[in-house]
């Protein structure tokens, strides 16, 4: 099975009800993997939403059509997960 038949049938997890941005926690570690299996595999997974986080969000953002802001709500959180990988 390919990563993306998978991405089609698996949910994203809950949004942790905060937007990550500039912050520390499980929830910024829980995005940092994800992003890191979907390609981006600069990013560093130490659970620190810091500049370079933001610089990958900013990228994966326009990359799917978001709103470009450098923070991940809810609709970046889901697309981290439901997006196909590009």
């Amino acid at each position: 099975m390919t990563d993306q038949s998978v991405q089609e049938t698996v949910q994203a997890p809950p949004w942790p009800g905060r937007f990550l941005a500039l912050l520390r926690g499980d929830d910024v570690r829980t995005w940092q993997d994800k992003m890191l299996k979907r390609g981006w595999t600069s990013l560093v997974v130490d659970g620190i939403y810091g500049p370079h986080s933001e610089e990958v969000c900013v990228a994966f953002q326009k990359e799917k059509g978001l709103n470009v802001d450098g923070i991940v709500g809810p609709r970046t959180w889901e697309a981290t997960w439901k997006a196909p990988i590009t």
